[in-house]
């Protein structure tokens, strides 16, 4: 395309050069032509002005003196001879009938003579229809006019026309000989320098450009263009290994994270983002209203619009969020940047923590109230009687006992959360340890006559703290015996399937409402709380339970109706033995 274009610029320019020097040669041939006319003409009419004065009959006058110049002129040419009055009356003609003629007064070559003695003009003559160069000399009150007709200039314009033709033919070839060689000198490095850009344009920057020709510019550009096309790339791997490291350090955070420009489009999110369900679909490029949140939406438009940082503690589709919500300066505007904290866990947690605390210091304070009532009776003349001060001796060792149970339940729980699955860890034969269970409650089972049945798989076998095995026993048998009814039945089995175990512990107790299903196993949750301490119970055996499952990557749930018994099922990961 280049190349093409070069040849047609060359091509343009050699036609205009060519025909301007055709009309340049053809108005100077010209002129030079009227120039030798004109001065063979002052020198026949000072000649033809000495025959006027001695002659009366100007007819013949000019028809002779019309032959005579007329011999000496180059090709024969014909002079034409005028003789005109000084008012313009035209007295006779070499070749027209001086009678007819009009008057010559106004003619522009008689005005020039009779301004400055000899006037001259070139026109094409009214009476024969050919251009003419005339010239006019005023002497003694007579105009003697002498007519050239240019009948040579034609030939001498055409010759110049047809050699303007012959040699701007051979220009042309010339110019396109020329301008070819030239074109591709210039175009073949320019071609060069445009793949090279499509190349740079695709990301390729390892493309150089190998150039052996002979023009030292063009050699110097490609050489500035490869060293340019390098410190690209060198530039452009810095910045990629810089946002790589960014991209790596922000997908690497555990809080979700959204950076939104200053035309307020979705920038940049972490893969932490994206791993919340309320914030899967948040698409880079997108608008910030796309965002599926009013509340964070509200946050970034207060930020916008007074530049000032914020936070705040977020509830999301049930997912709590620390949010912070920072400015981010642009050279255009300001732009947000949002920091997404899960804290669902830890707000749980420090809610758990403080109904433990509440109902640890609750628990804790009913027996310490007890014992410390009894004992101002006592002291208040209680002891004086002895069946009195034995009653309430009694009294207080229940709670005292209690107040004991109930510590080493607290002191179970924060051993079992603070263990490690990994210290004294043995197999354990779960048939053999709930054998045990039975007979260490023994009492408490033949006080109520249940019936329990062992039918626990003598292949049930796990990996754990063999104590911890017979906790999650013990609360589970105790539970069992507690709240069955008289005569009643506890059938423990397991269920062995392919990479788990699940131990049941079911019962014809008096089963548990629905809506008390899903906070079972929660610390100090019960859900008849005066039975429950009449029982002796503290609320924690079945958060025992279900810590010391999570301790072994097990879970524990329950299936039970009111009067019909409950099923109490905790599930174990199979140990490879």
């Amino acid at each position: 395309m280049i190349k093409r274009k070069l040849n047609l610029y060359f091509l343009v320019v050699i036609i205009i050069t060519v025909l301007t020097a055709g009309i340049i040669t053809s108005n100077i041939s010209t002129n030079q032509y009227k120039k030798q006319v004109e001065d063979e003409l002052r020198a026949m009419i000072g000649l033809t002005s000495l025959y006027i004065e001695t002659t009366e009959n100007y007819s013949e006058a000019a028809k002779t003196i019309s032959k005579m110049l007329s011999s000496y002129t180059s090709n024969n040419n014909n002079i034409r001879v005028t003789i005109i009055s000084s008012d313009g009356t035209v007295l006779g003609d070499s070749e027209s009938d001086y009678l007819l003629m009009v008057n010559h007064l106004y003619r522009s070559e008689i005005r020039g003579a009779l301004d400055n003695k000899i006037g001259v003009s070139t026109r094409k003559s009214a009476t024969t229809g050919i251009n003419y160069m005339y010239l006019a000399l005023f002497t003694d009150n007579l105009f003697i006019r002498l007519s050239y007709p240019l009948i040579n200039l034609v030939s001498v314009q055409q010759q110049i026309f047809l050699n303007t033709i012959i040699g701007g033919v051979f220009a042309v070839i010339l110019a396109l000989i020329l301008s070819f060689r030239f074109s591709s000198a210039i175009s073949y490095p320019i071609s060069l320098l445009s793949e090279h850009s499509k190349q740079i344009e695709l990301g390729n920057y390892q493309h150089k450009i190998n150039y052996d020709g002979k023009n030292k510019e063009l050699k110097n550009l490609i050489e500035t263009f490869n060293e340019m096309t390098n410190e690209l790339s060198l530039s452009f791997n810095n910045i990629n290994s810089k946002n790589l490291q960014l991209d790596i350090i922000l997908n690497s955070v555990n809080d979700g994270i959204i950076a939104i420009d200053y035309n307020k489009n979705i920038l940049f999110v972490n893969k932490k983002l994206t791993s919340f369900p309320c914030f899967a679909t948040t698409v880079v490029g997108a608008n910030y209203q796309t965002i599926k949140s009013t509340k964070i939406i509200s946050l970034i438009e207060n930020v916008i619009i007074n530049e000032k940082s914020l936070y705040e503690d977020l509830d999301i589709n049930d997912i709590i969020f620390k949010c912070y919500v920072t400015t981010i300066p642009f050279t255009e505007g300001i732009g947000v940047i949002i920091t997404l904290q899960d804290i669902t866990e830890i707000t749980k947690a420090l809610a758990i923590r403080n109904d433990f605390v509440s109902n640890v210091t609750h628990e804790l304070n009913t027996p310490l109230t007890s014992i410390q009532g009894f004992i101002e009776t006592l002291k208040s003349g209680a002891v004086s009687s002895p069946d009195v001060m034995m009653n309430f001796l009694n009294i207080i060792d229940i709670e005292a006992e209690r107040l004991k149970i109930l510590i080493n339940d607290i002191l179970t729980l924060s051993s079992i959360e603070n263990s490690s699955n990994s210290s004294n860890i043995e197999t354990v034969h779960l048939r053999v340890i709930a054998d045990e269970i039975i007979l260490l409650l023994g009492n408490q089972i033949n006080e109520k006559n249940i019936t329990v049945k062992n039918g626990i798989d003598i292949n049930a076998v796990l990996q754990m703290n063999t104590d911890h095995a017979k906790q999650l026993l013990i609360n589970l048998i105790d539970n069992a015996v507690k709240y069955n009814i008289t005569g009643g039945e506890i059938d423990l089995f397991t269920i062995l399937a392919a990479g788990h175990i699940e131990l049941h512990v079911k019962d014809t107790g008096i089963g548990i409402e629905e809506k008390h299903l899903s906070r079972l196993f929660e610390r100090f949750y019960r859900v008849d709380k005066g039975r429950s301490r009449d029982m002796g119970g503290t609320g924690l055996g079945l958060s025992i339970v279900k810590h010391i499952a999570m301790l072994y990557k097990g879970h524990v749930s329950v299936k039970s109706n009111i009067g019909e018994g409950s099923d109490f099922i905790i599930t174990f990961m199979k140990p490879d033995i």
